[in-house]
């Protein structure tokens, strides 16, 4: 069912996160949990007892399989919510996401990999660009993925990302593998007058710039695969 979180409850939200059982919230107060039972959020860490090292609260929650992780952009950090205290996990130095041109709006953790969504500072939204922290190694690439306004995790190897070019009046929904940073394009066909049969085969074509770089067809449910 649909819910709804007063401000005054559990102050300026800043990222949330489900595992599908429990919905958690992080605030400028602390961390939170909501169940679909409960009446209102309750308090799991407040923001005193997670950043008593006097840093300031701003971070973006992502789940690391079973685990809880905040991306701390102030100290380059990414750390593991351990019981009531942060546990560093690695930290990134020397990239175009440290150097104050951009602002990090997004994260999706997927297997060893984080996926980092950017925005230029003075940029808009769908001028955003995608990352690919690979966590054992520390290297940090930007993916030639362009207009990216919507990032999540898919499962433990991949995250999905939803790219809006407004100049071309278009939407793209892809697919990436995180730990490649290989790209999967998704869609689905639909005929507005009647449902799709057997015989309605299109071919769909992917372009950067004036060049195909991705062709696919659609079966008969409507599904777009691009070999």
């Amino acid at each position: 069912g649909w819910f709804r979180v007063e401000q005054q409850q559990v102050g300026a939200m800043q990222s949330c996160v489900s595992d599908g059982d429990t919905l958690y919230l992080l605030t400028d107060r602390g961390l939170y949990t909501w169940q679909p039972e409960d009446t209102e959020p309750a308090l799991m860490v407040s923001a005193e007892q997670l950043w008593d090292n006097g840093f300031s609260p701003e971070a973006l929650l992502c789940r690391m399989g079973d685990e809880l992780a905040l991306l701390h952009p102030e100290t380059r950090t990414l750390w593991q919510v351990d019981g009531q205290k942060l546990q560093p996990l690695a930290e990134y130095s020397g990239t175009a996401l440290d150097n104050g041109s951009l602002r990090i709006s997004a994260v999706a953790c997927a297997g060893e990999t984080l996926l980092i969504r950017a925005v230029p500072q003075n940029g808009r939204e769908n001028e955003a660009q995608l990352f690919r922290w690979h966590l054992p190694t520390g290297s940090v690439e930007q993916l030639s993925l362009p207009h990216v306004v919507e990032l999540c995790a898919l499962d433990d190897a991949h995250a999905l990302v939803l790219q809006q070019d407004v100049s071309a009046m278009k939407e793209v929904l892809s697919r990436i593998d995180a730990a490649t940073g290989s790209i999967t394009f998704e869609g689905t066909k639909t005929i507005d007058t009647r449902a799709l049969t057997a015989e309605d085969i299109f071919t769909f074509e992917v372009k950067e710039g004036s060049e195909v770089v991705a062709t696919g067809t659609n079966d008969s449910t409507g599904k777009i695969t691009f070999p």
